[in-house]
């Protein structure tokens, strides 16, 4: 949400839509196990309409792949010439997602790239925005980490490796 804010400050950026994937069985994103409803209706708060590229439970990368860059065709052929992304530091992310977007002419943005995530918790919650940890990395944080809303100096208590925001960060949230 934090980059797309970022994003909607910017006057020559138009934001059209959003893309994520879900598990076609369990109708949950894959990585985070957030269920179909929930995304669809953060999508209809944040007035954008939503893209689902839906994959099996079995589907492997090559898949995942493939699917992913038929979309982006669709949006290339739009005229849509970049798309962003929320991604705060893995390096080898980023450069999938850079590869991935130039096999079809287009660009990346990363508005959020490299930024502290702490600071960007607390700037989450002082824009007014709500969210809910749904997603640990339970050898890092205790199971009871997951749950609560996004408050004010939550973060604090994490261990000093662990950083809100996900995957390298052990935290992930729902915005609400």
């Amino acid at each position: 949400v934090l980059a797309l804010a970022a994003l909607r400050l910017r006057h020559e950026v138009r934001i059209t839509r959003l893309l994520t994937t879900v598990t076609r069985e369990y109708h949950r994103i894959a990585m985070h196990g957030v269920r179909e409803v929930l995304l669809d209706r953060q999508a209809e708060a944040l007035g954008l309409p939503l893209d689902k590229i839906y994959l099996s439970a079995e589907s492997g990368q090559e898949e995942y792949e493939d699917r992913i860059r038929e979309q982006l065709f669709r949006y290339r052929a739009e005229g849509i010439q970049r798309v962003a992304f929320g991604d705060l530091f893995l390096e080898d992310i980023r450069a999938y997602r850079e590869r991935q977007l130039a096999e079809v002419g287009m660009l990346g943005e990363f508005p959020l790239w490299g930024e502290d995530t702490r600071r960007l918790a607390e700037q989450f919650i002082d824009q007014g925005f709500r969210a809910i940890i749904v997603c640990v990395d339970t050898e890092q944080l205790a199971p009871d980490f997951c749950g609560p809303e996004v408050r004010s100096g939550l973060f604090v208590r994490t261990p000093g490796g662990c950083r809100p925001g996900g995957r390298a960060g052990r935290v992930s949230q729902l915005c609400v």
